[in-house]
């Protein structure tokens, strides 16, 4: 039998909303590299409130991930969400949205 070039990890999902450190509703459109004998993974999730962040997770083995204790990009404090989408948001997606990286 002919395996894929591609192949579904048998022990998904690798990393769920029980295994973050803050609280999320969600874990998902999440991308792996390599980098400096690591595994760096980005990811993105929802708070509760619906507002979407990224998180930060790294393994040594690329299957095995531990979360950062803190979200890598959130909402900058005070910031709102747009009560609906204005004419030049429709034109770019990315218009008014406002993110911030907690310092560590």
């Amino acid at each position: 039998m002919r395996r894929g070039i591609i192949e579904r990890y048998e022990n998904n999902p690798i990393l769920t909303p029980e295994d973050i450190p803050y609280p999320v509703a969600t874990v998902h459109n999440a991308g792996v590299a390599r980098h400096a004998g690591r595994y760096l993974m980005l990811f993105r999730s929802h708070l509760f409130n619906g507002r979407s962040i990224l998180g930060l997770a790294e393994s040594a083995d690329g299957f095995r991930f531990t979360p950062r204790p803190e979200p890598f990009l959130a909402p900058a404090p005070g910031a709102r969400a747009p009560c609906r989408r204005s004419r030049s948001r429709a034109r770019n997606p990315a218009a008014g949205t406002v993110l911030h990286a907690p310092r560590r």
